[in-house]
């Protein structure tokens, strides 16, 4: 079997002269290109090497490829690159495309330090929808499935091109689930390999939730899959309207995604301009950050339970609570206070004041909830049986995790 990186100058097919390697996959490599009967025109040249572990997995992977390049060779959109060829050689399969000078979205994230304007992002995910409204209005539509940084292209005069058509694949009504789960990890929406259901055109809407909600945060879906913070929790110069936009588009549940790609880019128009402008540069903050707000947190709840155990302290040590029911209860609401209160210096939080009261509500219920248990669990009603400092401890803790639970799901914000 033919196999490894060929050579430059190597001619294919009489007719295409191999200039520089652009990248490489385990199943074979993408090349730079001239095509020497059309004066030196600069071409791409994906290849397929035939080496796979069995026949099965060889088949698979050769229609996929020609899947790919027949699916390429129908389809006419300027946020598609152009097929120019298709052919075997020495083994091996080639499928020749126009050539895109530019860069990769994934690529454009690194250089911008992971901090891209939402100006630039949202032209982005327009294209990617503009694309994504002509192959869903395909009959039967087809639905990309791989919709990620890395699989989309920008050239040098800002166009989308939507690359790698290798999963894509026609949607069939009388399907019920994928034959072959094909997407990444991360950007591939949960009906794409639960095996509940086939893929649909609101697979590729989620998947470009995802890929948007990266490109805004710098935070890699694939490190906690189905999981997002809103971006405008994450980056303060991240409109709400757009934050809004992408948490919708990657739903769990497609019935609550935007019904079509034509949808999405109305709400990325309605979107409010970024709050970025020449002389406000783009500032990422990491957020939401929840590790601090569980720290503020503790430290406000510390900081209030001891004014409330001030009066206490000489009883500390003798195995009782307190002498009056007051001071009980009030280390279970000093604790929600504290939490809450503390955790509002989070950067990121836009309505501390909403987002305060939410987190104390579910801070003081557990708080009571846990307060009323020992109390009654342990020292069977009578406060006297009951260490203050086992229930001061019970009650911070109880607080702080409310607290932190109601702001990390975004309550508030």
């Amino acid at each position: 079997m033919a196999t490894g990186v060929l050579a430059q100058g190597t001619v294919l097919a009489h007719r295409y002269r191999l200039v520089s390697l652009l990248g490489k996959g385990g199943a074979g490599s993408v090349y730079l290109a001239e095509d020497v009967e059309l004066f030196n025109r600069k071409v791409a040249v994906k290849e397929l090497i035939e080496q796979f572990g069995d026949d099965v997995e060889r088949d698979q992977a050769i229609a996929r490829f020609t899947q790919e390049a027949k699916m390429l060779v129908t389809l006419s959109h300027p946020n598609l690159p152009d097929v120019r060829a298709y052919f075997t050689e020495g083994g091996r399969y080639y499928l020749v495309m126009e050539y895109i000078d530019g860069s990769t979205l994934f690529e454009q994230l690194q250089r911008a330090g992971g901090a891209l304007p939402p100006t630039r992002v949202v032209d982005w995910g327009k294209q990617v929808c503009d694309v994504l409204t002509y192959l869903h209005g395909h009959v039967p539509p087809v639905v990309f499935r791989d919709i990620k940084p890395s699989n989309v292209m920008v050239d040098q005069h800002g166009q989308i091109k939507l690359i790698d058509f290798g999963t894509a694949r026609h949607f069939d009504v009388s399907k019920h689930t994928d034959t072959l789960k094909m997407g990444s990890i991360g950007y591939a929406a949960p009906e794409q390999y639960q095996g509940q259901g086939q893929t649909s055109p609101l697979s590729d809407i989620y998947a470009l939730g995802a890929t948007l909600h990266q490109l805004l945060t710098n935070a890699d879906p694939s490190a906690r899959p189905f999981v997002f913070t809103p971006p405008s929790l994450i980056r303060t110069d991240v409109p709400e309207g757009l934050s809004r936009a992408v948490m919708r588009a990657v739903s769990l549940d497609p019935a609550q995604r935007f019904p079509s790609a034509q949808e999405m880019r109305r709400a990325l128009e309605l979107a409010p301009a970024a709050y970025t402008t020449t002389f406000m540069p783009v500032v990422q903050v990491d957020g939401p950050q929840p590790w601090l707000m569980a720290w503020l947190g503790i430290a406000g709840a510390v900081l209030f339970e001891l004014v409330v155990l001030a009066p206490e302290l000489p009883n500390l040590g003798k195995g009782i609570a307190s002498r009056d029911w007051p001071v009980d209860y009030g280390v279970m609401v000093a604790a929600a206070l504290g939490a809450a209160l503390g955790g509002a210096f989070v950067p990121g939080l836009r309505r501390r004041v909403v987002s305060t009261f939410a987190a104390f509500d579910a801070a003081l219920l557990l708080c009571l909830g846990v307060g009323v248990a020992v109390i009654a669990g342990i020292g069977h009603g009578d406060p006297k049986y009951i260490s203050l400092r086992l229930l001061a401890v019970l009650c911070l803790l109880a607080a702080v995790a409310g607290a932190s639970l109601m702001r990390g799901l975004g309550v508030g914000e």
